[in-house]
């Protein structure tokens, strides 16, 4: 806006300047200038029409949302710590029969990820060994989500009852800030699923 008025203000002392020029040419100038100035001010910028959205973000858009990627990044991170938690036998009992659940749940989903992917592989003639990258194709996987929340429903509540716990608050003061973070991204999941398949379907 005040850009707006330093060209009016410029304009004017040109008026002045060269005054004494022809006075309609002038005055037609300075009108002509200061409407074009107003005019640029009152102007508003186009609505972009839909049509006109890249390609690229409508595909962004059009993309299925999934839940299964943000709990296979939690099963990551809890891989990462359970190996940090080293030798148990100086902790209670009780408490490493928790810390066990989590073991044992971690491998019940590795081997739902190295099942699907199995057979996601197969299907597309891969013979090669999978990788985490190829996790991609289990992210829109409804029957792979299906399999892998009751497992993430049973691994909060085993995180939940040792975070009461302070034998293994005092064991672990560090990475049981990790678990507190797997434990609240997990309960951020909006985790939405049927099941499609019979109830006696295993491995």
């Amino acid at each position: 806006m005040f850009k707006i008025f330093r060209y009016v203000f410029i304009a004017y002392q040109t008026y002045k300047a060269i005054s004494n020029q022809k006075t309609f040419q002038i005055n037609s100038l300075f009108i002509f200038l200061s409407y074009s100035l107003m005019g640029m001010c009152n102007s508003q910028k186009a609505k972009p029409d839909n049509n006109d959205i890249p390609i690229n973000q409508k595909q962004k858009s059009e993309e299925p949302k999934s839940n299964a990627k943000p709990l296979l990044e939690q099963y990551h991170k809890l891989n990462a710590l359970l190996d940090l938690l080293g030798n148990l036998d100086l902790l209670e009992k009780q408490t490493q029969d928790h810390i066990n659940l989590l073991y044992m749940i971690r491998t019940n989903i590795k081997i739902l990820i190295q099942y699907n992917l199995k057979k996601i592989m197969k299907e597309k003639n891969i013979t090669r060994i999978s990788t985490i990258e190829d996790e991609e194709w289990l992210y829109t996987d409804s029957l792979f989500l299906s399999r892998i929340i009751p497992q993430y429903q049973q691994l909060n509540i085993v995180l939940e009852t040792l975070f009461q716990n302070d034998d293994f608050q005092n064991a672990f003061p560090i990475l049981i800030h990790g678990f507190y973070q797997i434990n609240e991204s997990i309960k951020k999941v909006p985790i939405q699923y049927t099941f499609t398949k019979t109830r006696n379907s295993t491995l």
